[in-house]
């Protein structure tokens, strides 16, 4: 990446990633190793990060020079966390203005985590994807690191880890293609069986998902495939049939990708995604999807409506948990019908803050975040 006047120069970005607060911060391999950009990449700021320290390897308030960041992401709750090299972790919970060391994973340099992602639901909650030693988890923001049982996981290698907006799947891109999980981990499925040699799927570098859940995958040496519906469809062939794809991204109807010798491209499609028929429900349409809508009002005292909307009859679960991921009220826990449902909360023996509220149907988990007011 070419200097722009605010970027030190040469600078080899690991990763990019958009906060919650539409900051773009980038991971580097050198220099200081992490910067942010507040106007949409025009300048970056240097954000001085102190990742050797002193003894122990604690900060010791001095940035670094030269560091070396993977990956970076941000949890529901808005803390940030960087990889670093020797398995270390660092997290914020002020947005990145200071920076403090997680515990390291547990084989210290042998698991290095090349990327990050944390659950979309549930505060604290975050995957590392190491180059060789497979998948970490932690549940409590970084204090504790532990391998999930990942049966059916094909490689020790994982190169990018995604969730998929509808169903709340977790994806990984490993060494022998890409593979799925709907519990954390713990038991996965492959979604290999397109690629021309089934039994050697290539190299999965990096996953996306758009909108409306079309998934796509970029390979090193088959270039990039794709499926309108993961759960029915089988990949297939979309672009740039035996090129070495390094990163992709998808955004209103466009895919951006990116190659092994730094030529960017693009490439426009149709989402076409099979749905549910549609019959009158009391008079109104069977929605496409399972969703889940803000609650109103918000922030509330104490009473606040949350609606959801169910494309087929469902068992479905409606559950409340405080900041530190303790469950608070059940709000619906069965098989409801089609269409659209609401459900108020009420919250008076509760104390103010922020809570998660969690739909579990058969596609998944969505979960939402109000704020208690009172």
């Amino acid at each position: 990446m070419p200097s722009n006047g605010t970027l030190p120069e040469p600078l080899i970005v690991t990763d990019l990633y958009l906060d919650s607060s539409n900051r773009i911060w980038l991971t580097s391999w050198g220099h200081s190793g992490l910067f942010y950009s507040d106007d949409g990449g025009h300048t970056w700021t240097n954000a001085e990060v102190d990742l050797s320290g002193g003894q122990g390897g604690s900060p010791d308030g001095i940035p670094d020079g030269f560091a070396q960041i993977y990956a970076i992401t941000e949890d529901i709750l808005g803390t940030l966390y960087i990889s670093a090299n020797n398995g270390d972790v660092y997290r914020s919970f002020d947005r990145g203005v200071t920076w403090q060391k997680a515990k390291q994973l547990p084989l210290g340099a042998a698991d290095t985590a090349y990327s990050l992602e944390a659950d979309p639901t549930l505060p604290g909650t975050v995957f590392a994807g190491t180059f060789g030693d497979s998948l970490y988890v932690t549940s409590d923001f970084g204090e504790t690191w532990s391998r999930p049982d990942g049966t059916g996981l094909g490689s020790g290698y994982i190169f990018d880890i995604e969730f998929d907006p509808l169903s709340g799947n977790m994806f990984v891109g490993t060494a022998f293609g890409v593979y799925y999980s709907s519990d954390g981990g713990d038991n996965w499925t492959g979604l290999n069986s397109a690629f021309p040699i089934p039994s050697v799927p290539p190299e999965v570098r990096n996953l996306t998902f758009d909108e409306d859940g079309v998934l796509f995958v970029s390979t090193w040496g088959q270039g990039v495939w794709a499926s309108l519906d993961w759960q029915a469809l089988a990949l297939s062939e979309f672009a740039l049939k035996v090129d070495n794809v390094i990163s992709i991204s998808a955004n209103n109807g466009t895919l951006y990708m990116l190659t092994e010798s730094g030529v960017s491209s693009s490439q426009k499609y149709t989402s076409v995604i099979s749905s549910v028929d549609i019959d009158d429900l009391e008079g109104d349409e069977i929605p496409r999807d399972y969703t889940l809508s803000q609650n109103f009002p918000n922030p509330f005292n104490p009473t606040t409506t949350i609606e959801f909307a169910l494309p087929q009859a469902a068992n479905v679960n409606l559950t409340v948990f405080d900041i530190l991921g303790r469950q608070v009220a059940i709000l619906v826990n069965g098989k409801l019908s089609a269409g659209r449902h609401t459900v108020n909360f009420q919250a008076s023996s509760l104390p103010s803050g922020m809570y998660l509220y969690r739909l579990t149907t058969p596609r998944g988990t969505i979960a939402q975040k109000m704020i208690l007011l009172k």
